[in-house]
């Protein structure tokens, strides 16, 4: 966790259920403030992640113009949030519970987890269609569960709707398809000036191809890891990306024959509520 931040802070949390679009949002913010995006280190430095104690080496740093202090959280809204007394705001990040589901499912290729064996039989290989069922029956990622987070569902509704401060919703699927109105919407409600040529270079610097490039170029490197990319250059080199597809709309029926119904059952009055009913595209 970063160190608390100096006097009269002004913290404004990007906060997000994981696999929800943190890492773009993240990304898109620092190369507008920086007019880059070639290195996730520095990336990290700019919007560090609470539940990473090296980003942003310890201390949280001042985002640009307006000197409020952006930090990342996977943590759902309450006053025992960690430096609840210095948040002024939060941009609240949220996606299609199913688009985050298949994003997760790849992340877990990524990192190479595995589930405890029937019985006590020990580990064996991760099943796709077991870790579906079990995000449906339990409102979320079990392990997402075990860290703090909360369902998906309470997750997002602890921002959307009982967070006391100014926020601003910003719904995956909407960034998608107009990052450029996206990324002024984030620059106005956090007091940013704009300009139309760093909103343009930004939007360039962190599109979904020049991100998977930096994946690659930071994994097959000598480090062979990435400050936020999960997972490393042995994982990539099996063809697991972090920077997967980004996709909205896809199905889970491939993977658990009827699975979408379930989920759209199991979280309707949230997915309406936060205006993030969208089609699925198969």
């Amino acid at each position: 966790m970063p160190e608390a931040p100096p006097a009269k802070p002004r913290i404004v949390w990007l906060a997000s259920y994981p696999r929800s679009g943190n890492t773009w949002v993240r990304t898109l913010l620092h190369a507008y403030a920086h007019g880059d995006a070639t290195d996730t280190a520095a990336i990290a430095r700019t919007i560090p992640d609470l539940h990473i104690p090296h980003h942003g080496g310890g201390k949280p740093t001042p985002y640009a113009a307006t000197g409020k202090t952006l930090i990342k959280t996977h943590l759902p809204w309450s006053p025992k949030h960690p430096f609840a007394p210095a948040t002024v705001g939060a941009i609240c990040l949220v996606r299609h519970p199913r688009d985050v589901l298949l994003s997760s499912l790849n992340f877990h290729r990524v990192v190479g987890s595995r589930v405890a064996g029937k019985a006590g039989a020990g580990a064996t290989e991760f099943n796709d269609a077991d870790y579906v069922r079990a995000f449906i029956t339990k409102g979320g990622d079990p392990g997402y569960l075990h860290a703090g987070y909360g369902t998906w569902e309470d997750n997002a509704r602890s921002w959307a709707d009982r967070f006391e401060h100014p926020k601003l919703i910003v719904r995956y699927h909407e960034l998608r398809q107009d990052p450029d109105a996206g990324l002024r919407a984030l620059l106005g409600f956090l007091g940013e000036p704009i300009d139309d040529d760093r909103v343009a270079k930004a939007i360039a610097a962190s599109s979904f191809d020049a991100m998977r490039a930096l994946e690659v170029r930071e994994k097959s490197g000598s480090a062979d890891k990435s400050a936020f990319f999960g997972g490393s250059g042995a994982t990539l080199r099996k063809g697991h990306r972090f920077m997967h597809h980004g996709r909205v709309g896809a199905s889970l029926d491939d993977t658990l024959p009827g699975a979408d119904a379930k989920l759209d059952a199991r979280f309707a009055r949230t997915i309406e509520d936060l205006g993030l009913a969208i089609p699925t595209s198969g």
